[in-house]
């Protein structure tokens, strides 16, 4: 048995080409990012510009800080989600069915995808904060941007945290008929796995 290698841009190739084999084109679009998106530019349309001037720098801060604090907490609470998905494929025989059929590395890949949005949303608020500190020598448009981001990242991130408890309940429950079958029906679940049934 060959086993593959996992790469986080080959799953995640692996991955769309599945979605656009199930939805076509549509799997192609992330339609709730460009949701998320949108709602950040809609937003940065409606905050006033002394927002951003250091009049209201410390209000402005406490907003990115709070933004900051709520992207943290989500991330460790994400964490306990994503840590039962690693703990419950690599339960031995589980582990072993997941590789023979083509699964682990998609669930390997959702984890490490859900760090990354989580990581960014971070990321792109803190980058927003120290932008925020420079002062006014940063033009609107920037600080415009980067509000619109830290939004848009925010709330993607919200949906993935959303998304690793609904894998981990679903791979839970997978595990619990996995683990409460006979090696005969494992070896007939095994089967018709991999016989496309």
């Amino acid at each position: 048995m060959t086993v593959e290698r996992y790469t986080f841009i080959g799953s995640f190739l692996a991955d769309v080409q599945q979605d656009y084999a199930s939805r076509g084109a549509r799997a192609l679009v992330p339609m709730l990012f460009l949701l998320s998106a949108a709602t950040g530019a809609v937003v940065v349309y409606f905050i006033p510009r002394s927002f951003y001037l250091a009049l209201n720098q410390d209000i402005t801060a406490t907003v990115y800080a709070g933004i900051l604090a709520f992207n943290a907490i989500t991330l460790a609470l994400s964490w306990s989600a994503l840590a039962k998905i690693l703990e419950t494929i690599t339960q031995k025989d589980f582990c072993s069915f997941l590789q023979r059929n083509g699964l682990l590395n998609s669930y390997r890949f959702y984890v490490e995808f859900i760090h990354a949005i989580q990581i960014a949303a971070a990321f792109i608020t803190f980058t927003a904060l120290i932008v925020l500190m420079i002062g006014n020598v940063i033009p609107d448009f920037v600080h415009q941007i980067l509000l619109g981001a830290t939004i848009a990242w925010t709330l993607y991130a919200m949906r993935w945290s959303h998304g690793a408890v609904h894998i981990a309940n679903d791979l839970i429950i997978q595990y619990g008929k996995f683990d409460g079958m006979t090696d005969d029906d494992k070896k007939a679940l095994k089967l018709a796995v991999s016989n496309g049934e």
